[in-house]
């Protein structure tokens, strides 16, 4: 489908900022300005060294489309 997650790259770039993000997780309660700063020093660092991860993510579409066809639109493992 069009509209397949599996498809889609920029869902697998927001799961690899949340796994960012969770690694950086408060213990405690987080203030708004704590978190936008926490938030920006994940995407930095995405943009920093993940450039080889999300050209990764672009050359794998190839398998990706593969996979969607054989699972027949249903979801894959990507």
């Amino acid at each position: 489908p069009a509209s397949s997650q599996d498809l889609n790259v920029i869902e697998c770039v927001w799961a690899h900022l949340r796994v960012r993000l969770n690694k950086s997780a408060p213990t405690g309660i987080e203030g708004r300005a704590a978190f936008i700063d926490r938030l920006r020093r994940a995407v930095r660092s995405l943009n920093a060294d993940g450039s080889s991860t999300l050209q990764a993510l672009c050359r794998s579409m190839p398998e990706r489309c593969r996979a969607v066809l054989y699972r027949k639109g249903g979801r894959t493992g990507y």
